[in-house]
């Protein structure tokens, strides 16, 4: 069968951010706007039917705009920033990528849930049916951690006719991807398979002017077999398995980035240091010993003291020589003697980045591994013309781990590389019963449970087994090198100290054959650390939609949810210092251990030519003792909540809707693990959500408009800050802020502006402010050392600021024109330009760690035969080559106050080849 040439299958698929009432058909236009079938409100209905403001984007259309990973999908959905592993919406998402806390937006997978949008997300969108994306809280039929809203991946299903398919893709890079497809029946109207398959291999699109291969490739395959089996008319079972794994050279994450925007505030990197960090100094003090000597041949440093307006003089910390202030570990600079030049791969300016430029400098060692299996079940039994019922399983077991350069140098002196690996499983079951009361009344509920367990662990070590790391060292405590789980086996000697964390001491004896499990060998370990969590989570729902009249319709709904976590955190690692000493014993030490040359009998160290410190191999002790140290921390708690929806539906006209509604959305408190935060827990997250909508067709059904407004009342949004510990110092936590209000204005629209032009676009507005008092320490700050100034002075109270990972503006608009080539085919051009306005990633809305604003324009050229069973298409995405910064890893003094960086995609060019079979080819 013939395609017909006027076809446009990107009509159902570009009702982009709610698809709208059944226009109006004028009978003498060819095209008409097409409906949208979704699932958003768990069964399926048109997207005009419902009240909620929705992206929906097909199969086919993300084919024709060549949609096949997470930065194309990002450029078409409004108020959305998707990051490595995550997304916000409407400034909703996972504030920190740790265990112990959930996202703020629900994945599901052909209607199982999953916390990792990752897993969803990053697989090429092969042989996909829809992408549904609901922004706003869904406090009724999704309800847990749909606080920010909820993304559908639906699959297609097997089929009673066999049809197959096969692409090939061929791009710059050395890309090449091939995908596989073939469904038909097994039994004839009875049961049916689906098997699918693709592999992508690509190089790496940073260039790596360090060591070992180019960073950010592509290495992804995955295969799954779906079976559908009809047994009779009333009862469908489907069943989904697969398995997909990753290999890579890593090119960034969350927590990871690997292209340096900036370190000290600079546009260069500091090699001269042995350790970061500053000391106030006195001009007349002359005494080399003392922490505040003045030293005529060192740089001067003014900061200005935040609180007073003093300005004080400083100078770089001396390693092994000045014990580090505001509880610093003993971490160096481990670009300390880097021969790379100090301004190569440091992109200052973000606003000019082109592909070309991209590059990073590292020792080689940068790689992700995924591991992914999953299997869901549904079955659905309509069980009359009223009542009928669906039952949805999910398991998924996944092992993912990494290395990553963590010091971001090529340095072969001192080195730090991070390894994690993290093991999951989840298990699911919903139960869902959809009543037809009568013509008026209808009512969507169920229940829900599920299971999850994770469990991460974490190594960071030297590569080139760095001494100071491998070997022993001088005792101080008389007590043998703690371990990992020492205070989970509640060895004796354990020091209580607040939230139920215990500490352990020891001498440092060195780090040799450190393994992680399945891991690799990790010698002269620094840091090793495990985390665990166990969630349990159950709900009840119900929603109902009752018809007033023909124009006004009520839907309601009340869902309850309950969430018990536990938890536990372990932590090893190297540390100094833990003892006083005079700077006298802790030179001689350092003299004796091989650091610094010097005169041990005096203690006093030789300089160089520069007035610095001069060390022998790679030992560099930064402020003490070496001692060993484990802390330990068991975490549990327990949320419930009840939450609701209540909306009004008035249908205008055939071809008008106007809804307006509010919504209550919660999201469970957690734990702060891995870095034994000052606040053990956080508490949960809630809103109420107010949203009006209009919904449209004009001119004869061809013209689409769809707006919507909204403002979100918050109580307890999570947000990542640093806070005062009570041992001393600062720690990294997850906390609760008080209130913050996100508002927001979003509109899109789709025109057949003739037999052969579509048009469409949108664009989102969406500012926010804390509304209440949040006193948070800036420790991201190079301008306000904490070596310097005390928590109080760094203290900044964020309120009135807006709420960070929120694009305030962005826009997309697109076109397809498509010519007819008469028994030749169909020739298409799809083209989309989109921009997205700055983001910042902390709550100080400071220009360091902000991703400017970008721009992305893409096309592609698509010719495809008569029959349809051929196409070729030619494409460029990002033709101008501009790089956006997806995510900005700030850090603090102690790493250099370096702000990293994981990118968009340079241009990326090339040709796919499709070839189709079936009965309509």
């Amino acid at each position: 069968m013939s395609r017909p040439a006027r076809t446009l299958r990107t009509s159902v698929a570009c009702a982009i951010a709610a698809t709208l009432a059944t226009p109006a058909i004028a009978q003498e236009r060819a095209r008409q706007i097409e409906e949208i079938m979704v699932t958003a409100e768990r069964k399926e209905a048109s997207v005009s039917d419902t009240s909620i403001s929705i992206t929906a984007l097909t199969g086919d259309f993300m084919e024709d705009f060549g949609i096949r990973n997470q930065s194309d999908l990002q450029n078409l959905i409004p108020a959305t920033v998707i990051r490595p592993y995550d997304l916000s919406i409407r400034g909703i998402g996972r504030p920190f990528r740790a265990l112990g806390g959930d996202p703020g937006v629900a994945t599901y997978v052909n209607g199982v849930y999953s916390e990792d949008f990752y897993i969803a997300s990053s697989g090429g969108f092969w042989d996909i049916d829809r992408v549904e994306v609901l922004r706003g809280p869904q406090g009724t039929l999704y309800g847990r951690n749909a606080v920010g809203g909820a993304v559908n991946f639906l699959h297609k299903l097997p089929t009673y006719e066999f049809e197959a398919e096969v692409k090939t893709v061929l791009s710059n890079f050395d890309g090449r991807e091939g995908y596989a497809m073939i469904s038909g029946p097994l039994i004839k109207d009875k049961l049916a398979a689906r098997v699918t398959g693709y592999k992508r291999k690509r190089d790496g699109i940073i260039e790596e002017k360090g060591i070992g291969k180019d960073l950010d490739s592509l290495g992804d395959e995955n295969y799954t077999l779906q079976l559908r089996w009809n047994p009779t008319d009333n009862i469908e079972l489907n069943t989904r398995v697969n398995e997909r794994s990753v290999n890579r050279v890593m090119g960034g994450a969350d927590g990871g980035g690997l292209v340096v925007l900036s370190e000290e505030g600079l546009p260069t990197r500091n090699t001269i240091s042995p350790a970061f960090g500053f000391r106030a100094v006195d001009r007349s003090q002359t005494d080399f010993i003392a922490n505040d000597f003045f030293d005529p041949n060192a740089d001067v440093f003014n900061f200005t003291n935040p609180t007073t307006g003093q300005v004080v003089e400083a100078q770089r910390l001396r390693g092994g020589l000045d014990p580090a202030l505001g509880g610093a570990t003993g971490r160096p600079n481990q670009g300390f003697g880097n021969p790379n030049p100090t301004n190569e791969c440091v992109f200052f300016d973000r606003d000019d980045i082109k592909g070309d430029d991209l590059c990073a400098t590292t020792n080689g060692l940068n790689f992700e591994r995924f591991d992914h299996q999953a299997v869901s079940f549904d079955a659905t039994w309509d069980a009359s013309d009223n009542h009928s019922f669906k039952y949805i399983f999910g398991y998924t077991d996944y092992f993912y781990d990494r290395i990553t350069d963590d010091d971001l140098t090529a340095s072969q002196d001192f080195d730090r590389q991070f390894y994690v690996i993290q093991e999951t499983e989840y298990v699911s079951h919903e139960l869902q019963w959809f009543w037809d009361v009568n013509d008026r009344l209808s009512f969507t509920s169920g229940a829900f449970a599920y299971d999850a367990k994770i469990t991460q662990r974490g190594d960071f070590f030297s590569s080139t087994s760095e001494a100071r790391y491998l070997n022993p060292s001088v005792p101080v405590f008389g007590a043998p090198r703690t371990t990992l789980f020492q205070g989970k086996a509640g060895a004796p000697g354990g020091i209580p100290l607040p939230n139920g964390t215990t500490l352990y001491l020891g001498d440092w004896q060195g780090d040799v054959g450190t393994r992680v499990p399945h891991g690799p060998v990790t010698d002269a370990t620094d840091l090793e650390y495990q985390t665990r969590t166990e969630r349990e989570a159950y709900a009840a729902y119900t929603q109902g939609v009752f018809d007033i009249n023909d124009k006004l319709s009520v839907t309601f709904g009340v869902r309850w949810a309950e969430d018990q976590l536990a938890g536990e955190e372990n932590l090893f690692r190297y540390s100094e210092n833990i003892v006083p000493l005079d700077n006298a014993t802790l030179v001689a030490t350092n003299i004796a251990l091989g650091s610094i040359v010097g005169d041990a009998a005096t203690g006093i160290p030789d300089l160089d030519a520069n007035g610095q410190l001069q060390y022998t191999g790679n030992t560099i002790l930064t402020e003490g003792l070496p001692v060993s140290l484990t802390v330990y921390r068991p975490v549990e708690r327990k949320d419930d909540k009840v939450t609701w929806r209540l909306n009004f539906d008035y249908n205008v006209n055939d071809n008008t809707l106007i809804y307006a509604g509010a919504t209550s959305g919660f999201r469970a408190g957690g734990f702060n693990l891995g870095f034994f935060s000052e606040s053990p827990t956080y508490e949960p997250e809630e809103l109420i959500a107010y949203e009006v909508g209009l919904k449209t067709t004009l001119l004869d059904g061809t013209l689409q408009l769809n707006a919507s407004a909204y403002v979100y009342d918050y109580e307890n949004i999570h947000s990542v800050v640093y806070e005062a510990s009570a041992t001393g110092g600062t720690t990294n936590s997850v906390v609760a802020v008080d209130g913050a209000e996100i508002f927001g204005v979003e509109a899109d629209a789709l025109w057949f502006a003739t037999e052969d032009l579509t048009i469409g676009g949108n664009f989102s507005y969406t500012p926010s402010e804390i509304t209440t008092d949040f006193n948070v320490i800036d420790d991201f700050n190079p301008n306000t050392p904490n070596s310097i100034f005390s928590p109080e002075d760094r203290t900044i109270n964020a309120k009135g600021r807006s709420l960070p990972r929120v694009a305030e503006w962005k826009w997309t608009a697109w076109a397809q024109n498509q010519w007819s080539l008469g028994d030749r085919g169909v020739l298409n051009l799809n083209t989309s330009l989109s921009w997205i306005d700055d983001v910042y990633f902390t709550v100080f809305e400071a220009e360091r760690d902000q991703a400017p604003a970008y721009f992305r324009w893409d096309a592609r050229m698509t010719w495809t035969s008569v029959t349809g069973k051929y196409s070729v298409n030619a494409f460029v995405n990002n033709i101008l080559d501009d790089i956006g910064i997806r995510q900005v890893l700030p850090e603090v003094e102690e790493t250099g106050w370096r702000r990293s960086a994981m990118t968009t995609e340079p241009r990326i060019f090339g040709l796919e080849f499709v070839w189709k079979m079936g009965p309509e080819y």
